[in-house]
């Protein structure tokens, strides 16, 4: 959770350079992002009420150094970037840092652990009878 997905960024890459220089810019913009995080005085977020009372935290849209990043690129990298933003501040608000997750790419959503389990025993290719306690 929390890493750059990085189709849309090269999609955009693949369209404003030549090919040689795509690996290279969308490295560096992944590179950008990631020293954004790790920068403690950038909070690119802000807190909306809800009409109960509670607080919704989102993306600050008019941040500077996202407002730049949205029209020097285009919105689906703006988007990844966002997604990736929220990601990491949904599974560790102190830390800035993508966390491993289990994840169903399919529904790309996170994973139960029973999808994650039936996975693993596919790949393992085990035939247990079902109701197997394994050690």
């Amino acid at each position: 959770m929390g890493e750059l997905d990085t189709e849309p960024v090269v999609e955009e890459m693949k369209l404003k350079y030549k090919n040689e220089e795509v690996e290279d810019r969308t490295s560096e913009l992944c590179s950008l992002r990631d020293e954004y995080l790790r920068d403690a005085n950038w909070h690119p977020f802000k807190n909306i009420e809800q009409n109960n009372g509670t607080y919704r935290r989102m993306i600050n849209e008019e941040g500077e150094k996202l407002r730049n990043l949205k029209n020097e690129l285009n919105d689906k990298v703006y988007q990844a970037v966002a997604t990736a933003l929220m990601e990491i501040t949904e599974l560790n608000l102190s830390g800035g840092y993508i966390t491993v997750e289990l994840w169903n790419y399919r529904e790309k959503r996170k994973a139960l652990l029973k999808e994650g389990l039936k996975y693993l025993l596919k790949i393992w290719n085990l035939d247990m009878p079902r109701g197997t306690i394994l050690p």
